[in-house]
């Protein structure tokens, strides 16, 4: 499966790209920005590669994926609504 771009990504949260690539702290940006990052994570980007892509320090990245994966552990309210997209993904890493 190909990878899915931004925008693609973008559509399927109903988030704009400009808003996830952003610096907004809003709850519900944030988390898809996470989940932007774990996307391109699980599909082989380090942490150093999305900084990049992102404009943010590897740290940044390296903890908002470490939130992110803790909301989806404890099935936190806030992923609720992305469950099926989480699922995808996660599929798709153990079908490449």
């Amino acid at each position: 499966m190909e990878q899915m771009s931004l925008a693609e990504f973008s559509q399927k949260v109903g988030i704009p790209e400009d808003e996830i690539k952003g610096r907004s702290r809003k709850e519900s940006i944030a988390i898809a920005r996470e989940l932007y990052w774990l996307y391109l994570y699980k599909n082989g980007k380090g942490y150093r590669k999305i900084s990049q892509l992102d404009g943010r320090k590897p740290e940044t990245i390296l903890s908002g994926i470490r939130t992110i994966r803790n909301l989806i552990e404890t099935n936190h309210p806030l992923v609720e609504q992305y469950k099926e997209l989480i699922k995808s993904f996660y599929n798709q890493k153990q079908t490449n």
